[in-house]
């Protein structure tokens, strides 16, 4: 049973006064658009927040696993080609930056 919110924005967004703080978002996002906030809400917790959101690419990954119910989601979420190329771009980005002082070029 979920009982999201449904909004007319473009992509789904996190309600941050709702959030408790589980953080699975963090993980589950192909995008890695969530970082912790750490400014706590009214009710002391220090929930995720949403980074880039207009990258989000309404895969519903975080919707489905938050047992917060902490996201407004889009009337008619579309896919966001924007969004994808983006997380394409991001990964990319972590296969080709070196880990290491040793793997650095000069």
């Amino acid at each position: 049973m979920t009982s999201n919110h449904r909004t007319q924005q473009a992509h789904v967004t996190l309600d941050r006064e709702r959030c408790r703080g589980c953080l699975l978002c963090l993980d589950i996002c192909p995008n890695d658009l969530f970082v912790r906030d750490h400014q706590p809400n009214q009710a002391g917790a220090l929930p995720a927040a949403m980074r880039y959101e207009e990258y989000c690419i309404n895969c519903m990954r975080c919707v489905t696993i938050c047992p917060d119910q902490a996201f407004n989601v889009p009337e008619h979420p579309a896919f966001n080609l924007g969004g994808y190329v983006f997380g394409l771009s991001l990964r990319w980005h972590r296969l080709t930056t070196p880990t290491s002082p040793e793997e650095q070029r000069p």
